[in-house]
């Protein structure tokens, strides 16, 4: 059976696992086919395997079956499942019972995403004039309309609603929300702005959501809340001046500029008047309200190659007889420069558009122009700190702020690739590839942070003939034990191969025990429902990658240890014996062993029908020798109080029921020559030196039953 998380009806980009569960269960050494369509999923050999960002591509139907290893019977082949990638998801946000509240009302958000209803949570936002730190929203010219502030207390809900009651004057405002599923979290855009109008009267402004354009035409509406909202005779005011009174309730800016932003309301002489709404205006072709500040931008610009390939190089170049200095070398990285043919290096430049120096609000940009082609990898840097949003030729800066005024820097750098799509293990050979827009007249130099001296090269090309692991990704692997190294007798113990290089998932896996290969255990992680002493051992593992057929190291030993049974142990804090009113508190332990436990609490009482009995050992020196089975009313009954040596002996002794004392016997017996209901009871004896023996419920049940 064919099972897709987190739904059959997916968007690109999201995560998605796809698992083939047997349904007669119980075995784990099953090895699986996966099917899409009528072909063959080539390189799927595992229960379960994960598309990391679904494309259209990964849309079909779906089917599995299952070959257990120890005796080579095929499962029935699944039911087709089919898996569905749809475009981008949208969250879609309404409002009921309506937009427009009176103070104390109460209104419920709800968001939904488009076409899809199975595994979201929910998270709803505040539209705020944009500032730093917030998250940007822009529309399709690129310009920052607003940012979105979290509602603190929304954060990942699971259901689709988010309900404000009572409503106040501070929730007026304008609402977005967004979903999201899976680990890592797949996000849908956000929903387009919904406004909320919280007011303790009747009359309110429709103006726009968001700010409007230099040169735009704009009309301000002035409403009346009834069944339907009606336009109103009404004066419209600008930061408390009077600007027009309009009959049509409507005010039309024909050409919007800079001046006309601000705060904005309506009145009406008998209806009342609006709350304040901000209008923002930004300047036409730019992503927000310009203000005059200056931002001075130098550039200097550096040109060497890198880029990351899991392992650790770096390398420089010569264009005459002395050397350049090295530059630090960074873990996980390749770092190679060149020689040009005739001394002669590739330089770039940068251009400033519109000026480097500008007002705060436009947009920038920086262009870097060089020779010898585009086929370039650029990273930029601001105060010597890279941008890491800014990996293309040209970086944009849509709406200037403050924060942006620095030195920028540019570092040009080719491509570097290995033979391998994937890590380098140990073991193996790898080629390493130098690409440039122009290969022609170039002297290499390799090295990396062990190496001395750098390796020269005449074409783009450096092997590696055996990988250390100095040189490539660390791929040992690593055994894990759940609950723990030391169990107990009885336990289930799960044994998991974990390999260090990870991101992987095609590896089929060998299990030792005290050096020796564990049959029939080829999976990533198998479980011993009820461990024994003979599980107890030292165990290995090592994985092979499918794709490759690369091994990774052999694991560690890692021991378990199986212990005898589990004893837990209570102890009082402060004492036992307490004045009501005192704080006392009960503590469990299993007695050599912390990790993992949950514990349970219990009050001993008489036993009774339907209760977990708890026998003693007869661990004290005294005890009442008293008949097990409820006595019959009319018959005989002796009690005996004895005393543990080689051979049980009578006492002198009291005997008590329910805490009173009944008789004094110098023979160590208590005969009821007629028992009656009235005898049943807690029964214990004493002696005055040898001590007391522990309580027995006494029961009687009458002649009938």
């Amino acid at each position: 059976m064919v099972n897709i998380k987190p739904d059959k009806q997916v968007f690109k980009g999201e995560p998605v696992t796809l698992r083939c569960d047997i349904q007669a269960g119980g075995d784990t050494e099953w090895t699986y086919s996966w099917y899409k369509g009528d072909g063959l999923y080539p390189n799927r050999r595992t229960q379960e395997f994960t598309i990391s960002s679904v494309t259209e591509s990964n849309a079909g139907k779906y089917t599995c079956r299952g070959e257990r290893t120890n005796d080579l019977q095929k499962s029935e082949i699944s039911d087709a499942v089919t898996l569905t990638v749809s475009d981008v998801a949208q969250a879609v946000l309404s409002v009921s019972p309506q937009s427009w509240l009176t103070e104390g009302d109460s209104v419920t958000l709800s968001c939904e995403v488009t076409g899809s209803s199975t595994g979201w949570t929910f998270s709803w936002y505040r539209a705020v004039p944009y500032r730093q730190g917030l998250k940007q929203i822009r529309d399709a010219h690129g310009n920052v309309m607003y940012g979105v502030e979290l509602l603190s207390d929304s954060r990942r809900k699971a259901g689709g609603s988010y309900t404000l009651s009572p409503a106040a004057l501070h929730h007026t405002g304008v609402y977005v929300c967004r979903a999201e599923r899976g680990e890592p979290a797949y996000q849908t855009q956000y929903s387009s702005p919904q406004p909320l109008w919280i007011t303790d009267g009747d009359v309110i402004l429709d103006s726009p959501v968001h700010p409007v354009t230099e040169g735009d035409s704009l009309t301000l509406r002035c409403l009346y809340r009834s069944t339907k909202p009606s336009i109103l005779t009404a004066d419209f005011y600008r930061d408390g001046s009077l600007l027009q009174t309009q009959t049509t309730g409507e005010m039309i800016i024909h050409t919007v500029s800079k001046s006309d932003a601000g705060l904005y309301h309506c009145k009406h002489p008998e209806k009342g008047e609006s709350p304040k709404s901000w209008l923002s205006v930004r300047a036409a072709g730019s992503g927000s309200t310009g203000v005059a500040v200056g931002v001075a931008v130098g550039l200097s610009v550096t040109v060497f190659l890198i880029i990351i390939l899991g392992l650790v190089y770096y390398c420089r170049k010569r264009t005459d007889d002395s050397a350049t200095q090295y530059s630090d070398a960074t873990y996980t990285e390749i770092v190679t420069k060149e020689k040009p043919k005739g001394n002669r290096r590739p330089t770039p430049t940068v251009k400033v558009q519109p000026a480097d120096h500008v007002l705060m609000g436009e947009r920038v940009t920086l262009t870097c122009e060089i020779e010898s082609g585009d086929d370039w990898n650029y990273e930029w840097y601001k105060d010597n700190n890279l941008l890491s949003d800014a990996k293309r030729k040209e970086y944009e800066i849509s709406n200037v702020g403050q924060d942006h005024a620095g030195v920028y820097t540019l570092k040009v750098r080719p491509t570097i690739t290995s033979g391998y799509e994937r890590a380098v293990l140990t073991g193996n050979t790898v080629t390493l590839y130098c690409t440039l827009p122009q290969s022609a007249g170039w002297t290499f130099y390799w090295s990396k942070h062990t190496q001395s001296p750098e390796k020269k090269t005449t074409t783009n090309t450096y092997t590696i003939s055996s990988v250390r692991v100095s040189d490539g990704e660390s791929n040992k692997a690593m055994v894990n034990i759940k609950p723990h190294k030391q169990v107990f007798k009885g336990e289930l113990v799960t044994l998991r191969c974990d390999i260090q290089a990870g991101g992987d998932t095609e590896w089929t896996y060998s299990w030792y025990k005290d050096d020796s290969l564990y049959p029939n255990r080829r999976t990533q992680e198998f479980t011993i429902s009820s461990v024994t002493e003979s599980n107890a051992g030292k165990y290995t593992c090592r994985g092979e990658r499918t794709n490759d057929l690369q091994k990774s190291e052999i694991s560690d030993a890692v021991t378990l240890t199986v212990s005898d049974v589990a004893q837990a142990v209570p102890s009082v804090s402060p004492q036992s014996w307490l004045t009501e009113g005192d704080s006392v508190t009960l503590s469990c332990e299993v007695t050599g062993f912390s990790t993992g436990w949950t514990f349970s609490w219990y009050r001993a009482v008489p036993y009774r029908q339907g209760l977990k009995q708890i026998r003693d050992s007869h661990g004290g020196d005294v005890i009442l020798d008293s008949p097990v089975h409820p006595v019959t009313e009319g018959d005989s009954l002796t009690l005996r109080c004895l005393y543990r040596s080689t051979k049980p002996s009578n006492l002198t002794a009291d005997f008590y029921r329910d805490g009173s004392l009944l008789q004094t016997q110098t023979t160590g017996e208590m005969t009821i020559r007629t028992v009656s209901k009235s005898d049943a009871g807690l029964y214990h004896c004493k002696h005055p030196e040898k001590g007391e023996s522990p309580k027995s419920w006494y029961s009687v049940r009458g002649l009938l039953q």
